[in-house]
């Protein structure tokens, strides 16, 4: 208990709130019981939220949208991807000279596009980068090997095996697509720019003007978002109703986001 409480005494010293999405606040369509409400006690209670995601298949714009939609209110300057953790490493180690080779989605081709990075084909490319596709095809894999023998920079937005689904289903996530493509020649990504590399907290840090000293991660996966905190150094919020859940150092578990805010964030000492 007194780990417990001096965590959560850490954590309101904190000023962002990086909230993953997927478990957390919505499952596929459905909103999270309360989850609304937890981000709108957060913001009355005067931290900032920052909405970070590994779903490279959706755009800022989608994904502001959608939660919107559910009842969380939300600006896209507030949501990042792990395409745009990409996009950061791309442009800071200049990359995107000649242009970028991507399989992806068309959404992520439309957020390339948007940051000024040039789409092209694998022979005149100056580094790929792979994100979540959900039809990869052969033909992917034959365009990718071509980029992969000219030994360009291999850009990866994550490797997550799965997302979560309603009534407790699992998804092929962006490993699925990572896999396709390494499988089909002898190269290894050489940069993964999501969760759990610390580097992805970057993009929050560049728009909030802070250090990640200053951020609290909260997630449900702990491949992905509790890894991360602990690489990064940061207290986690470790979301799910999973029974073998339990504390550990810098991590602190509750059933829901809302449970968090309400029971340990904002309760009153007596």
């Amino acid at each position: 208990m007194m780990m417990r409480n001096e965590l959560i005494s850490e954590i309101k010293e904190k000023k962002v709130f990086v909230l993953d999405l997927d478990g957390v606040l919505y499952l596929n369509n459905t909103l999270i019981k309360n989850a609304d409400k937890a981000v709108a006690l957060l913001r009355e209670a005067g931290y900032r939220v920052a909405f970070l995601t590994n779903n490279s298949g959706k755009s800022r714009t989608s994904v502001c949208l959608k939660l919107n939609k559910l009842g969380i209110f939300c600006d896209k300057s507030e949501v990042y991807t792990s395409v745009d953790s990409a996009i950061r490493y791309i442009k800071q180690k200049k990359l995107d000279e000649t242009g970028v080779f991507y399989v992806g989605s068309e959404e992520m081709r439309e957020r390339l596009c948007e940051a000024d990075i040039q789409t092209v084909p694998p022979d005149v490319c100056s580094c790929i980068l792979v994100g979540f596709k959900k039809n990869v095809t052969y033909d992917d894999a034959a365009q990718a090997i071509i980029a992969l023998r000219r030994n360009v920079p291999f850009l990866i937005c994550n490797r997550d095996p799965y997302f979560p689904d309603v009534n407790d289903k699992l998804m092929p996530g962006c490993g699925y697509t990572v896999g396709a493509i390494e499988g089909c020649y002898t190269r290894k990504a050489d940069v993964n720019a999501g969760k759990p590399e610390p580097r992805v907290l970057n993009v929050v840090c560049d728009a909030y003007h802070v250090t990640h000293n200053e951020l609290v991660l909260v997630g449900d996966l702990y491949h992905a978002d509790i890894k991360l905190a602990k690489e990064a150094g940061i207290p986690a919020v470790y979301v799910g109703t999973e029974e073998w859940m339990k504390d550990e150092p810098g991590v602190l578990c509750a059933k829901s986001l809302y449970q968090f805010v309400q029971n340990d964030l904002l309760r009153k000492k007596m």
